[in-house]
Order: C-alpha cells, then structure tokens, then sequence
C-alpha cells in the first residue's frame, strides 16, 4: 500500500511540474503570441500621420513579452510599432474579456510607413 501511494503522489509531482513548465514556457516571447481584443485606426500630427493602435487584454496565460511589436502589412501598407502602452478599460467595456473590473491592457501603437 505504501508503494503505491509513493507512486501516485510521485505522479501527482511530476504532472504539476510539467504544468508549471508548459505555464512558464506560454509565457514567453517565443510562445503563442497575444491576440487583440480591440484595434483601431487613427490620424495624429500635423501631417496627419496615420496610425494602427491595437489593445491586448493580458491574463495569467499572457505576459507582456506575448505581444506582438513586428512590423506588419495591412491593406498593402507597411506598419511599424513605434510604442507600448497602458490604458484604462474606460470605453472598452464591451471588448473586455470575462467581464474583468480591473483588466491590465495594454496597446500597442504602429505608424503607417510614408512613401
């Protein structure tokens, strides 16, 4: 009997640690990356520069690492990030994922490239 006890609590280590590993390894920049909850295009500057903002809702699953910040291709334009931000939930309630009260979100900000 005492075996087998040994043995499942032995288990019960070593799938907790398998866990916690797979946890710590999603968590990291070479992981799944985050997905956007919410993205908006917008004009800023003189020059009316256009812009990409693009908010993620960070979780336990998701670091601050897991957003993406490569630049990227829309609609035949080139996008480069220029900066990372906290924001406030404030008007997002609707994208706002599992009804958090206090969700950290962040954005990030991309600039279209000038031809």
């Amino acid at each position: 009997m005492k075996n087998l006890i040994c043995v499942l609590l032995s288990c019960v280590i070593v799938i907790a640690f398998a866990a916690a590993s797979l946890s710590a390894e999603m968590k990291t920049p070479g992981g799944d990356p985050a997905v956007p909850v919410y993205a908006e295009g917008y004009t800023c500057g003189d020059f009316d520069e256009l812009r990409m903002r693009k908010i993620y809702q960070l979780s336990s699953v998701y670091d601050i690492d897991s957003i993406p910040v490569e630049d990227f291709e829309n609609n035949g334009q080139m996008y480069h990030f220029i900066g990372l931000e906290q924001v406030s939930g404030e008007g997002l309630e609707p994208y706002i994922r599992d009804g958090s009260k206090n969700p950290a979100l962040y954005a990030a900000v991309f600039c279209r490239e000038n031809s």
